[in-house]
């Protein structure tokens, strides 16, 4: 599975840093993919809605946890390239 950032946005709040948009084999496009900081970790969190009730639901999520680490190592690859001045990318 090939997984691509194709947007990062970065943020200036305390626990959101990012939002990033990618595509999946070319064929899928996720957006609003969030990169938040809990203490001294960043996370990739799926983009979600409220339901009736208050309470938070992701959109999409992956499936099983190798996928997850894929997607989450790439995101956050691209948001430390981009944090770093993009010296990684050179």
């Amino acid at each position: 599975m090939s997984i691509k950032v194709y947007s990062m946005h970065l943020c200036q709040t305390p626990l959101v840093k990012a939002i990033a948009s990618i595509t999946i084999d070319g064929k899928f496009a996720v957006n609003s993919i969030k990169v938040i900081q809990l203490n001294e970790r960043l996370m990739v969190v799926m983009p979600s809605a409220e339901n009736q009730q208050g309470k938070h639901h992701d959109l999409v999520h992956p499936i099983n946890e190798s996928t997850r680490k894929q997607l989450e190592e790439v995101i956050l690859t691209e948001y430390k390239n981009k944090t770093s001045g993009g010296k990684q990318n050179e």
